[in-house]
């Protein structure tokens, strides 16, 4: 898969529990190959929205290399990332879905 399909793909793993791993191949465009990334289920959140509401969330974190990782906020009923945290080279980055 492209890294682009992360926000299509990650939503359709099977959680069930924290403690789940996944091993997924992404291809980033340009390389000679693709590479496996570990993947984990670290738990369940419920992300405050604005006015007052919260929704339950999967948390699923994956390491792209030592360093460097991200966690996206999957929706228990809805399955759609509604956040995605990433830490590389000292910094962050988010990606917020609007409603």
């Amino acid at each position: 898969f492209e890294f682009p399909m992360d926000l299509e793909i990650f939503p359709l793993l099977p959680f069930k529990k924290a403690g789940q791993v996944f091993a997924i191949a992404f291809y980033e465009p340009g390389t000679a190959q693709s590479n496996y990334y570990k993947l984990t289920v670290t738990g369940k959140e419920a992300l405050p929205l604005v006015g007052a509401q919260t929704v339950n969330c999967w948390l699923l974190r994956i390491d792209y290399a030592p360093g460097s990782y991200a966690t996206f906020w999957i929706t228990d009923k809805t399955r759609e990332v509604v956040k995605m945290r990433e830490y590389f080279r000292g910094r962050y980055r988010y990606k917020v879905r609007l409603y």
